[in-house]
């Protein structure tokens, strides 16, 4: 015969149930990470080609926005004002090559005021409000004035 053996404790059946329960917990916690990490090539792949579609978005973008920028510098560039005549480029006489001395209260002056007007080819009319060459000429008192019938261009 079989020697009677002693009945387990009454915390043993608890504890083989608990653990069971923490094993099959761990199992499905096991299982539930692999698939998650079995998908991951998959979300890699879809998260590259978003990427991939945004760089192309941003590039346009970027270039959208410099050549907006550079319309803007060129709108805000505005020609200036031609430079009045340095004493050395002046003509002194009539017939010169670079213009045409303009005597006051001719009848070819666009501007009909006292001052000299002095026609420069390629450039346009200007108007001097001193009746002394010299005396325009040191204090640079040219200005550019239309000619007849136009107006200067800003």
């Amino acid at each position: 015969m079989r020697p009677k053996s002693k009945p387990l404790a009454w915390w043993i059946w608890p504890g083989i149930l608990t653990g069971s329960l923490a094993a099959l917990t761990a199992l499905g916690s096991l299982a539930v990470n692999y698939a998650s990490f079995a998908a991951l090539p998959t979300k890699v792949k879809q998260v590259e080609a978003k990427n991939d579609d945004q760089d192309t978005a941003i590039d346009k973008l970027t270039a959208i926005q410099q050549t907006w920028t550079e319309i803007y510098q060129q709108q805000q560039q505005r020609p200036s004002p031609p430079a009045p005549p340095r004493p050395a480029t002046i003509p002194r006489a009539m017939g010169n090559e670079k213009g045409t001395r303009k005597e006051r209260g001719s009848n070819e002056d666009p501007k009909a005021v006292r001052g000299l007007n002095w026609y420069e080819a390629g450039v346009g009319w200007w108007h001097c409000p001193h009746a002394d060459w010299v005396q325009c000429n040191e204090e640079f008192a040219w200005e550019r004035i239309p000619g007849p019938g136009r107006t200067i261009a800003p």
